[in-house]
């Protein structure tokens, strides 16, 4: 019976060690786990935002895309056949020149290609009422290359979170 204790005090000790052992395994898992929820925490509200401001972008591409539908081919001839095109109409479509990098992509606009067309965005007169004045096959194109300015300046908020 003496020898049964003992043996059994001996099986008891090794369980409650195994047991604290356990536990503080348990600790660092927890600890670990816990870790691992501020990320995906921090993640989740990173990713919130992201979407945020990808929708805070949509309305600018999507006025691009409704100012680039109001352009025909037709119009594009018309400013073909000009032999001394108004000022403004050259305007335009220097800025026009400058977008089209081939192919256009709205996510290569960048501060540069916006910054080369600053200056023609501040003359008084280019806006879509006096290009469709002077030429109104170009009135489009005036505000196409206006809305892909504005939407390079919401856009560069959302790329690098892409």
């Amino acid at each position: 019976m003496v020898v049964a204790s003992a043996r059994a005090e001996e099986v008891l000790l090794q369980v409650t060690k195994q047991a604290n052992a356990a536990q503080t395994v348990k600790a660092q898992v927890q600890t670990v786990k816990d870790r691992a929820q501020v990320l995906v925490d921090a993640i989740g509200r990173e990713k919130a935002n992201a979407e945020e401001k990808l929708e805070a972008a949509k309305p600018a591409l999507q006025e691009a895309e409704a100012a680039l539908e109001t352009i025909k081919p037709s119009h594009i001839a018309t400013v073909r056949k000009l032999g001394r095109p108004p000022h403004l109409i050259m305007r335009i479509m220097d800025c026009v020149a400058i977008l089209f990098k081939r192919p256009l992509d709205p996510d290569t606009i960048n501060a540069e290609t916006v910054e080369l067309m600053e200056p023609y965005f501040n003359m008084e007169d280019f806006n879509f009422t006096q290009a469709k004045r002077t030429c109104g096959d170009v009135a489009g194109l005036c505000s196409w290359t206006k809305a892909m300015a504005s939407f390079f300046a919401v856009n560069k908020e959302v790329l690098p979170l892409k």
